[in-house]
């Protein structure tokens, strides 16, 4: 519904929206020191009952979606965006 209310805004005040895709957005978020992941080694290059433990994000991972969504809320709260309480996916600039 946030989504609608923005575009019906810009809209009406012809303003422009501009939206980006990060395509490796989940392989560059780090691993918090409180999230322990180990992963078993793929076949083929097992030798030995060896597993990795995660320093960073990987797709297919359950937590990949809140590490990236972390690392962003913190970036941009750097430049003084906020989210919006109806909806915590659109930020907003108040100096803007």
């Amino acid at each position: 519904m946030a989504i609608q209310i923005l575009f019906a805004l810009a809209a009406h005040e012809d303003m422009e929206i501009d939206q980006m895709d990060a395509v490796t957005a989940f392989l560059q978020s780090n691993m918090a020191t409180t999230d322990v992941v180990w992963v078993e080694m793929p076949l083929g290059f097992k030798k030995g009952d060896l597993a990795c433990l995660l320093k960073k994000g990987l797709y297919g991972l359950k937590q990949s979606a809140r590490l990236w969504a972390r690392d962003v809320r913190a970036e941009l709260s750097k430049l003084n965006y906020h989210p919006l309480n109806l909806d915590e996916c659109i930020y907003f600039h108040k100096g803007l």
